[in-house]
């Protein structure tokens, strides 16, 4: 009865997975494709027919289980998301999948094509008479690539990642690596207007000519890119090329050809200073010459900073906030600081770990009521995107004082000097340690009359200077303070508005 309870939950869970799969076989395509039929498994080649559209929803994985083509005649809507990309790839990562491949979109009056967060991986385009564009091939048409990757495809003729011919091609924040041609191992292109704008092409290879891109006549315009590890070079220019701050390595001496190069300026051969590009990790470091080195003309980067230069840039939106006082007693308020650079627009915290938001002002005041540790969170945003910190076991709260006075203070005037001494306090609560930072002097003229806040130390005696000579008498009372100096100062402040003329001894 185990066994077949068990052969049956199995059976179970198998078509479970097989319904989630959705095949498709040699035909043409068209209307929508959603991440609940995903992954769609094409068993054919497949085409886009004039006048028609294929809308790609966010989370969809397109897996070509033999050498096949995606052909389009109409328009292609690939729309994924930074969380939820959408992959084209290949079952068997050798032969690979046979590119999508765009036809005289703009001869026909189609709408361009856009493609958004895509991955384009193992695309194979070989054949006798070496076939061009691995990952895409564009005649004739408009696309527009944004938030992108191509990676690890491969052509025997031109443009291992992309090969366009007389197109328009739009490329922002796309990342080749990996890519390898004839010609052109990130990409080919041939009498197009191309632009990249924020493209990084790294780590790509050519065995004939350039590792990077490879242009013949068209108009390509290269701005707040990086071309880097490109082999045997970057960049082999036959057409019309403006670059503008972007990085490319070996400077003008990696550009060969006969085509006109107009160097605009702000532009860089300096290495880019990537998180880790031996595992192709293409993130920026913070120290990267590319951070907010892009065209103060271009749009800001999302964190609301000048642009920087590649694929990706570096996030300087981060979360941070101070408090004072941090450590006290029942009923302390605590002045909260938001420390968040880049200009956030809205702030949520939650002061006291229950999962609320109980403030959302930029510098709040919270009264804490209840004994214990608490860990603090604060999630900022500017309206594009957003970020979170918590300072875990920020705030401790104790339950009561300990003793505030000191025992045994001996007082003596030594000149017109009096030299204040006790004893060091030191005790717990619910066996807790409590060491005091501070101890906080207060003198008066009349033991019943105000006391008025003198100084105060880390030690056990205090001198208070030049008093004895003018006054008949004075009375002394020693309080334990227990923070750091900067909470000191503004327990001070706002207890005895004199933080001007708190005196340190011996510190």
């Amino acid at each position: 009865m185990k066994n077949l309870l068990l052969s049956i939950s199995f059976f179970f869970l198998c078509w479970i997975f097989l319904i989630a799969d959705t095949h498709i076989s040699q035909s043409d395509v068209s209307g929508v494709w959603n991440s609940s039929n995903s992954p769609y498994i094409i068993d054919g080649e497949i085409n886009i027919p004039l006048n028609h559209t294929l809308t790609i929803q966010a989370g969809v994985e397109v897996i070509f289980s033999g050498h096949y083509k995606f052909l389009i005649y109409g328009r292609l809507l690939a729309y994924g998301t930074e969380n939820d990309s959408i992959l084209f790839t290949a079952q068997n990562h050798t032969s690979g999948w046979h590119s999508l491949r765009f036809f005289y979109t703009d001869t026909n009056n189609q709408q361009y094509s856009q493609l958004n967060h895509c991955i384009f991986e193992y695309g194979r385009a070989y054949s006798p008479n070496n076939d061009s564009g691995g990952g895409i091939r564009s005649y004739f048409s408009s696309i527009n690539i944004n938030d992108s990757i191509f990676r690890n495809n491969s052509a025997t003729g031109n443009g291992g990642g992309l090969c366009s011919y007389y197109s328009n091609i739009n490329l922002n924040r796309v990342l080749f690596w990996g890519n390898s041609a004839e010609f052109g191992g990130a990409i080919y292109s041939f009498s197009d207007e191309l632009t990249m704008n924020n493209v990084s092409i790294v780590n790509n290879i050519a065995n004939t000519y350039s590792g990077g891109l490879y242009t013949s006549m068209g108009n390509v315009t290269l701005l707040n890119s990086i071309f880097w590890d490109n082999e045997p070079r970057d960049i082999d220019n036959g057409g019309n090329l403006i670059i503008s701050h972007t990085i490319i390595e070996g400077g003008t001496l990696s550009i060969i050809g006969d085509g006109y190069v107009n160097w605009i300026g702000g532009n860089i051969d300096e290495d880019p200073l990537f998180v880790n590009s031996s595992n192709n990790d293409y993130h920026l470091l913070p120290d990267s010459p590319c951070v907010d080195s892009g065209d103060v003309n271009s749009p800001l980067d999302p964190d609301g900073t000048r642009t920087d230069m590649g694929a990706y840039y570096y996030n300087q939106f981060i979360a941070d906030f101070s408090a004072a006082p941090t450590i006290g007693y029942l009923n302390l308020e605590v002045d909260f600081t938001d420390e968040t650079e880049c200009n956030p627009t809205s702030w949520y915290w939650d002061f006291d770990n229950d999962g609320m938001f109980d403030s959302f002002e930029q510098n709040p005041t919270f009264y804490y009521n209840q004994s214990g540790i608490y860990s603090v969170l604060l999630s900022v945003s500017n309206g594009i995107i957003s970020n979170t910190i918590t300072k875990q076991d920020f705030i401790t709260i104790y339950a009561e004082q300990p003793p505030e006075e000191p025992d045994n203070m001996q007082i003596s005037v030594e000149g017109d000097n009096v030299v204040l001494s006790w004893e060091e306090v030191d005790t717990s609560i619910y066996g807790i340690p409590l060491v005091v930072d501070y101890y906080l002097i207060y003198q008066s003229n009349n033991s019943n009359d105000h006391w008025t806040f003198t100084g105060a130390t880390p030690d056990t005696t205090f001198t208070h200077y030049t008093v004895a000579g003018f006054i008949d008498k004075m009375f002394y009372r020693v309080h334990s303070f227990i923070g750091t100096r900067q909470e000191l100062d503004q327990y001070v402040e706002r207890y005895f508005k004199k933080s001007d003329n708190v005196i340190l001894s011996n510190e």
